[in-house]
């Protein structure tokens, strides 16, 4: 006993079948190095410093 499926009709339980490719992000992006706050973060061996140091501002 088969029943005749209608036109466009798509099997619920078939998926088709999509390969995703995996593009590579931009190097450039990979290379960049964290900053201060990033490298302070706990755990971290070594503790760095800001190049620029902030400005007095408690006279503002």
């Amino acid at each position: 006993m088969s029943k005749e499926q209608p036109p466009g009709f798509k099997n619920k339980h078939h998926r088709e079948h999509h390969t995703i490719d995996p593009t590579p992000g931009d190097p450039k992006d990979q290379q960049e190095k964290p900053t201060h706050e990033q490298s302070n973060s706990p755990g971290s061996e070594t503790k760095k410093v800001p190049s620029e140091h902030y400005p007095d501002r408690s006279k503002d």
